[in-house]
């Protein structure tokens, strides 16, 4: 079990259980993330691959522990438990929980290190105070997000998913250009898995799960309209045409990603995992 030590090695146990949950986390996360990134820096050299790499290390090992939290002690009050791991691991992660988690720390700790060090000598200007205080926020929230069980854990989700979204752009894009972008990172991702969280069972939404019903149709339906929003409202704005080109761009990749999910869903090539949702959707197709 000692693979549990292992950065991402959780994430990718207990949340990526399929090649396809694997590639799809790559396409929603780390290729959107990676080129908005990219696109805002003031400086770019061949080094941002690698500090891009630290940084989502640093912060997914982080997130990690909120994961654990949630899987060894969250559960344990709840009277439907969403079960992520066999009991094999369970049993494993309750006997060394604190062992786990600190190990976790000192590997965030350590990579945080390196990346002053970088700091030092690179061309870049890391706000690195920026990252650290994201960093504390999002641990905070989290430990409230697993200590509730009612409808404001709808609000820490958002918190916690915009978080988890905007933290390259938080680390590397400098604080005179960040709102922006910010702002349309959250709209393309945080803010529809938001409305998602409301169909579920456990927090009695009933009519919007039913308004939304076929969830697969209303993502693309989201990302359309994303896409011809942002379309209109470049095309009668006086804001930078860069702005709009990357953000029409990042909507419509993830308009064919979600007509592509669409089509194999709809074909029986990939099947959601039921067996992790106990408190899963209402009948929404």
């Amino acid at each position: 079990m000692f693979e549990f030590y292992i950065p991402i090695y959780y994430l990718i146990h207990s949340r990526l259980k399929t090649k396809f949950d694997l590639i799809s986390w790559q396409i929603i996360f780390l290729i959107p993330q990676f080129a908005v990134t990219y696109f805002y820096l003031h400086t770019r050299s061949d080094i941002f691959v690698q500090l891009f790499l630290i940084s989502q290390l640093i912060f997914h090992t982080l997130y990690e522990v909120g994961y654990i939290e949630n899987d060894v002690i969250t559960t344990r009050d709840e009277k439907k438990p969403t079960l992520r791991l066999n009991k094999k691991s369970i049993a494993y992660l309750k006997k060394n929980y604190s062992r786990v988690i600190y190990f976790k720390y000192i590997i965030v700790i350590f990579f945080i290190g390196i990346l002053y060090w970088i700091d030092s000598f690179t061309s870049y200007r890391l706000n690195l105070e920026a990252f650290l205080a994201l960093l504390v926020f999002n641990r905070l929230i989290f430990f409230i997000h697993n200590s509730i069980r009612n409808r404001f854990n709808i609000f820490t989700f958002f918190i916690l998913s915009t978080t988890k979204y905007i933290f390259p752009l938080v680390l590397f894009v400098s604080f005179e250009t960040m709102l922006v972008p910010i702002i349309l990172m959250i709209l393309i991702f945080p803010f529809l898995r938001t409305i998602e969280i409301f169909t579920l069972k456990k927090y009695k939404f009933k009519k919007i799960a039913n308004l939304i019903n076929n969830i697969d149709r209303f993502r693309v339906i989201y990302y359309l309209l994303c896409t011809i929003g942002l379309v209109v409202t470049w095309y009668f704005s006086h804001i930078s045409n860069n702005n709009f080109q990357i953000f029409i761009f990042i909507a419509f990749y993830f308009l064919l990603f979600r007509v592509a999910t669409k089509f194999l869903i709809e074909k029986g090539v990939y099947k959601r995992d039921d067996k992790t949702k106990t408190n899963s959707q209402y009948r929404i197709k």
